[in-house]
């Protein structure tokens, strides 16, 4: 996958075969900062709005959901571009969310949003800047 400096970009979602299943547009969260705060705060995300933090190599850390206000899904994706975990996240929780594998990206998207575009563990991620 790309890298990208903080701002906006578009993220697209294809399956193994090379069928576009859906892109949204996202934020680039970049630094220590951006991926700490992430969507904290916020009252909603826009039904094809979405966050994306990066990693320059892969990583192992965890998320969590407090000062979250909205329920959101997370889908870890590996240095490949594989999506290699899809997890749902409750609002306000302390539970830390851990990828089954090392990732160099997290999309955070409102609860429900991968599934419900049919896109699942082994589909493959990537992001333009725009």
């Amino acid at each position: 996958p790309q890298t990208s400096r903080s701002g906006n970009a578009r993220g697209d979602f294809w399956r193994n075969g090379g069928e576009r299943l859906a892109n949204r547009k996202v934020e680039n969260a970049t630094t220590a900062q951006e991926k700490q705060k992430g969507p904290m705060n916020r009252k909603q995300l826009g039904p094809e709005e979405g966050m994306i933090c990066i990693w320059e190599n892969p990583v192992r850390g965890s998320f969590w959901m407090k000062d979250t206000l909205i329920a959101l899904s997370i889908a870890f994706v590996a240095d490949d571009g594989v999506i290699t975990d899809i997890q749902e996240m409750e609002a306000l929780s302390t539970q830390q969310h851990y990828s089954a594998k090392p990732y160099v990206l997290a999309i955070e998207a409102n609860k429900g949003w991968f599934s419900s575009r049919g896109i699942t563990v082994g589909d493959s991620a990537e992001y333009f800047e725009k």
